[in-house]
Parts: C-alpha cells; structure tokens; sequence
C-alpha cells in the first residue's frame, strides 16, 4: 500500500486542490479517488481524461501535508487566516511562536519551550500580519 496524490486538470495542487489515496498502485489509487468523487463524472473514462497527474506521496510528505491542511482549516473557522506556522506571537504579555493547530480547532504555540493550547482569538497578532 502507498499513499497517491491525484490531481485533476484545471485545479492547482498548491492551493490543496487533489485528492489523497491509500492504493496499492496508482491505477487502484485513481479508481478509488474516481469512487470518492461519487457522481462528478459519468464514467471511469471521463473521470481518467480529466486526470492531469498521479504521484507517489512519502509518509513525511503527507504528514507535512496533513499538518498544514488543518491549521488552514482552523484558521479558516476562527476568523484568523492571516496567520501562518512559524509566526511570532504574543500570548498575554509572553512572545510565542505558532507551530500548528490541534484538535481543539485552537492553535499550538511554543511559548519559552512549552506547547501551550491557544485559542487564536487569546493571540496578539503582529499589525503587518492583519494589514495583509
């Protein structure tokens, strides 16, 4: 088994847009993507013209991947999407550093060497970051 990457024509892999397989081949991992789209397209045929690339994923890579995706979904949900990994924050009066999200829909901040659970809207932004 591997993990597959699918992209189709006329979406950008850098905004996210593909899907993640378990397959035991790429072709398993695109007919099993062509069962997730559900009724998209009308046939397996259509739906493999529309494939524009088919790559094998390394476990770090998804991992990475997995990680980002959820910070922006958090982020999204709490009305910050300004903020990024690695941005320098302040939590009450103590400086921080973002390094993700967690299940709590709340971001980890690495506050002095503890991870701390932080609401985003408990986080000081720097003015430039909410400017953009």
């Amino acid at each position: 088994m591997g993990i597959y990457q699918i992209c189709l024509k006329d979406f950008d892999p850098a905004k996210g847009e593909y899907g993640v397989v378990d397959a035991a081949s790429p072709a398993a991992a695109k007919y099993r993507y062509f069962l997730e789209l559900d009724s998209l397209f009308e046939t397996f045929s259509d739906f493999l013209r529309n494939v524009a690339s088919v790559r094998k994923v390394s476990v770090a890579e998804r991992r990475a991947t997995s990680r980002q995706a959820a910070f922006d979904r958090v982020k999204k949900y709490r009305g910050v999407e300004f903020a990024e990994i690695g941005m320098r924050v302040l939590v009450g009066d103590r400086p921080g550093v973002i390094l993700g999200a967690n299940a709590s829909a709340n971001f980890d901040v690495d506050i002095g060497g503890v991870v701390c659970n932080v609401h985003p809207h408990a986080i000081t932004y720097p003015e430039e970051a909410r400017d953009e």
